[in-house]
């Protein structure tokens, strides 16, 4: 050959083959597999005992590697330091939303007087808890891109979960109950656009009546026929059956309750047990307002007012 390298045979070829692949084979047999790391975590709860003196350290390295159990034991030193985290995030979002209180501030930042009640409260949780104070000091201002579990979008995905908590709770409420009505209205939030707030009223199995705010709606607009669509699809979505409702409360609005096309002559349609009631209070506005205008000084001095 002109590059002056020699040219092996085929015997020799699959000679060298051979001890290639063996070579191999040598050093996959000292390595440990997926099965054999798994199998010996379970060491960490329930050690081997050993079995007396005659026992070597080197048959305990060979029963379960040294490194395997150092890198266990990081691993639950992690878990054990973020759980204790979360029982303090968990805590704090909790207090928070019972009482209805805003969570954010202004600014997402530890130290600020302008961060919101969430770090406001875990900043006064810290002064009294060391465990706080060094992972506030460790990992509270870092920024996006570093795990803290203490800004917005931790305690947004935490309220979602309770909300969903919550809604399961009262629906299987609701179903032990049977049977339920309905009170929905349109209402416009902070920024003046309207929603539809879903409600349900039931009997508990104690006999007591209770009354449970469900969920707000995007509203789909003011037409009876979307409304009812809106009603429909939610109930299937919180798999309820229509057929168990036997009431239903709106205002007195023409699209709500009007005789032939109005949301509760759909929802008597599906259901003609569903009996609709007015709403007392819309009711009582309307008579107040309509006395109001045929009395010439009640109107002037409202007019005035």
């Amino acid at each position: 050959m002109n590059d002056y390298r020699k040219k092996c045979s085929g015997a020799a070829n699959r000679k060298r083959a051979a001890e290639k692949l063996q070579a191999e084979q040598q050093v996959l047999s000292k390595t440990p597999t997926l099965q054999t790391i798994f199998s010996k975590r379970t060491y960490d709860q329930h050690p081997p005992v050993s079995a007396g003196p005659s026992s070597t350290s080197n048959e305990q390295s060979d029963e379960f590697p040294a490194e395997i159990s150092d890198h266990q034991t990081e691993y639950d030193d992690q878990i054990a330091y973020w759980r204790n985290v979360l029982r303090r995030v968990v805590a704090a979002i909790k207090a928070l939303a019972v009482r209805e209180l805003p969570f954010r501030g202004s600014e997402e930042k530890f130290g600020s007087k302008n961060n919101g009640n969430f770090l406001m409260l875990l900043e006064f949780l810290a002064e009294f808890d060391p465990f706080l104070a060094n992972h506030i000091n460790t990992f509270g201002n870092k920024g996006s891109g570093s795990t803290s579990y203490t800004t917005k979008t931790i305690y947004e995905e935490f309220i979602g979960l309770i909300a969903n908590k919550v809604i399961s709770t009262v629906i299987s409420e609701a179903k032990l109950g049977k049977y339920f009505s309905l009170i929905v209205d349109s209402t416009p939030d902070i920024s003046y656009v309207d929603q539809l707030s879903f409600n349900l009223r039931y009997v508990k199995p104690d006999g007591v009546p209770v009354e449970r705010f469900l969920q707000f709606i995007e509203n789909p607009g003011h037409k009876a026929e979307a409304l009812a669509a809106a009603v429909f699809t939610t109930l299937d979505t919180l798999e309820l059956n229509i057929a168990d409702c036997r009431g239903q409360s709106y205002d007195n609005a023409y699209n709500m309750s009007g005789q032939y096309s109005g949301l509760q002559a759909r929802i008597k349609k599906e259901n003609a047990l569903a009996d609709y009631v007015p709403c007392a209070a819309h009711s009582l506005n309307l008579v107040g307002g309509c006395a109001v205008e045929k009395c010439s000084e009640a109107a002037s001095f409202f007019s005035l007012v």
